[in-house]
């Protein structure tokens, strides 16, 4: 059973699902605007899922650790798992979850992953920590997956917003293929880094750059004073999604810390593109901000 958790401001007031700890509203009580998508059965009923262990899909949707193998689906199990209210005071509140025999049968490592969303004036800060409980290297990626209504008035349409990755530096456009990694045909993008958005700005699936060092991504209306910014300091990558051909009224934006395997994976994971490792009994912190306006 799905429980909503809330934390609210002169500002904002947000929801969260314990179902993956998932953020599901991001609501500006002056603007009475929602600026976090609310899902649809035909198009995306998602809102911001939680990615872990793993973020996009590895080749087979299988891996291979210590001449074994195993099985996940696209962007992990956690999004799809209840996690435990953890702590919540005023302006903060935290879920965990914690390995079990049924997530030992998909992902041999004993861990616990634990969300934070913190709210402070227009700000909503999610920080994701993983401990390793066990006694060998554990092998992991996390990432986010925000949905943010584009348009968010009536007013508006989806062409009238624009995109903008910060610092203006040459990045890599990581290639896809069948929702692989296509290593083989990356490209190299140069600044300056705006984009008007249009659907098919989409039609070969998410936009996929390297982000290495603090990264600002915003989402502005150029008619008006709207704007959605993500930043963090972190996350390699980001993912930039909407879906194609349905034209749907939201973009993803979705920084991450790992990334889908590449179509020519042997399917080691301890190898994997993008994997982060964790020594026994360490711990190990990402965060991004969704600041509003």
């Amino acid at each position: 059973m799905t429980t909503i958790y809330s934390l609210e401001n002169d500002q904002l007031y947000i929801e969260i699902a314990n179902m993956g700890a998932e953020l599901t509203k991001i609501y500006d009580k002056k603007q009475k605007i929602d600026y976090l998508w609310q899902g649809d059965e035909n198009i995306w009923n998602r809102h911001s899922p939680v990615l872990f262990p793993i973020v996009g899909a590895l080749k087979g949707d299988a891996y291979q650790y210590e001449q074994k193998t195993y099985y996940l689906s696209r962007h992990g199990f956690a999004r799809d798992l209840p996690f435990k209210l953890f702590r919540q005071d005023d302006n903060q509140i935290s879920f965990v979850l914690n390995y079990n025999q049924a997530t030992l049968e998909m992902y041999p490592f004993k861990f616990r992953f634990k969300v934070t969303y913190t709210l402070k004036d227009n700000n909503v800060t999610v920080r994701y920590q993983v401990d390793n409980l066990d006694d060998k290297t554990i092998y992991f990626s996390t990432g986010a997956h925000p949905a943010f209504n584009i348009p968010l008035t009536k007013a508006e349409t989806f062409r009238d917003w624009r995109l903008t990755i910060e610092p203006e530096e040459t990045r890599t456009l990581i290639a896809t293929k069948n929702g692989l990694i296509d290593s083989f045909n990356e490209k190299q993008v140069e600044s300056p880094f705006h984009m008007r958005l249009t659907h098919d700005l989409f039609k070969n699936d998410a936009l996929i750059y390297t982000t290495q060092g603090s990264t600002t991504i915003t989402l502005s209306n150029i008619i008006n004073s709207h704007k959605i910014v993500i930043s963090y300091r972190s996350c390699p990558y980001v993912g930039i999604w909407s879906p194609y051909p349905k034209e749907a009224s939201f973009v993803c934006v979705e920084p991450w810390n790992g990334i889908a395997d590449t179509i020519d994976s042997q399917q080691d994971f301890s190898a994997k593109m993008g994997i982060n490792s964790l020594e026994t009994d360490e711990i190990w912190y990402s965060q991004y901000q969704i600041t509003v306006n």
